[in-house]
């Protein structure tokens, strides 16, 4: 078996995905509808989705290698082998370099960043987004790691999944799961339902089932006739989103179906760009700067909510980051700076050499 064709546009999408994660972090999450207008902060209060994105990206990514290699003999241990090269290892930097700072006695001065109710084993074992239901996000330090738990929960079931269920009932499954996300949130609640996977698992497998319809070739096909229409229909999806932005005022964490309203969006855009793959369409999507973002977006995602919070207290004696004059603009861009460099780094370092290397893992 061979390792499923790169579809170079999904580089491109993946950094739009971390961009949206940094606009909402480093802008709008920094200021108030009074601090721009309200139209514009409301026009772009979606940025905050971006991780929505991440999850369909990866549903579809994931499902694509384990329907591919389904029934190889080294099928759990190559995935799981690849997949603990690709993730760990940052990961596990930055939490091991968290501890040790916590060791120190560091927190008191920068407590924003450091100091957290949550158990520090929970982070280890990837179920700190369970304990976030009832303390919140954390330390900002880890605070983006609920993502990640919530992946690698995904990750440790789901091939499970693949591997023992029909492969002709595997959309009955996928549409299933993605119809009981929206009931998940609206029962467990505000927190509950932004970082647990049972509330994020539509987005995971919306990627899934896209991916599986993908790998059959028919309906891609058929939808190859109609590529218009799925750039219009995506356009629609999106104006379906802003208006709704407006009327719900900006509501977001927890929404019972506004996670479906971006599911809805990225999905369409996924196939979008699926079907019209190396057309001039897409274009835009294979440029080499969007491409090198994608590439180390990973790291930027780890990295970039650790230097927005240390440089404030660092640089202007401020704990919380807040976008209000000339300085705290010129502060945010100095985080900007230090997250790209850092992930080049961690990217070039660590992540290229131990993705390689993963490769000798053969399914």
């Amino acid at each position: 078996m061979t390792q499923p064709s790169y579809i170079k546009e999904l580089d491109g999408l993946r950094a739009i995905a971390i961009l949206l994660v940094l606009v909402w972090h480093y802008f709008l999450g920094q200021t108030t509808p009074d601090t721009i207008t309200p139209e514009v902060w409301l026009g772009l209060s979606w940025t905050w989705s971006g991780v929505d994105l991440f999850f369909v990206l990866s549903g579809f990514l994931i499902t694509r290698i384990l329907l591919n290699f389904k029934g190889s003999p080294n099928y759990f241990k190559t995935f799981y082998a690849r997949r603990l090269l690709r993730i760990f290892p940052p990961y596990y930097l930055l939490l091991i370099v968290y501890v040790l700072l916590v060791a120190a006695g560091i927190t008191r001065y920068i407590p924003a960043l450091l100091s957290s109710p949550i158990p520090i084993y929970s982070y280890f074992l990837y179920i700190q987004n369970i304990y976030m239901v009832w303390d919140g996000f954390g330390a900002g330090w880890m605070s983006v790691t609920w993502s990640l738990a919530v992946e690698e929960q995904f990750y440790l079931l789901f091939p499970l999944v693949i591997y023992y269920v029909n492969s002709r009932h595997l959309p009955k499954i996928f549409i299933v799961g993605i119809l009981l996300a929206p009931i998940f949130r609206a029962c467990i609640g505000s927190y509950g339902a932004y970082v647990l996977l049972p509330s994020r698992m539509d987005a995971l497998l919306a990627g899934a089932l896209i991916a599986y319809y993908y790998a059959s070739g028919h309906i891609t096909r058929l939808l190859t006739q109609h590529r218009r229409f799925l750039w219009l229909f995506t356009l629609l999806m999106f104006l379906v989103m802003i208006v709704s932005l407006f009327k719900d005022n900006g509501n977001r964490t927890g929404g019972i179906l506004s996670h479906t309203t971006y599911l809805l969006l990225y999905s369409s855009l996924l196939v979008t760009i699926l079907v019209n793959e190396g057309t001039s369409t897409t274009r835009f999507f294979t440029n080499k700067v969007l491409g090198y973002i994608g590439k180390i977006s990973y790291s930027v995602y780890l990295f970039h909510q650790i230097f927005i919070m240390a440089f404030y207290p660092l640089f202007l004696n401020e704990h919380i980051p807040w976008l209000r004059n000339v300085q705290s603009v010129w502060v945010t861009l100095a985080a900007l700076a230090a997250t790209f460099v850092s992930a080049s780094l961690s990217y070039y370092l660590i992540e290229r050499p131990l993705q390689k290397y993963g490769r000798k893992f053969n399914y």
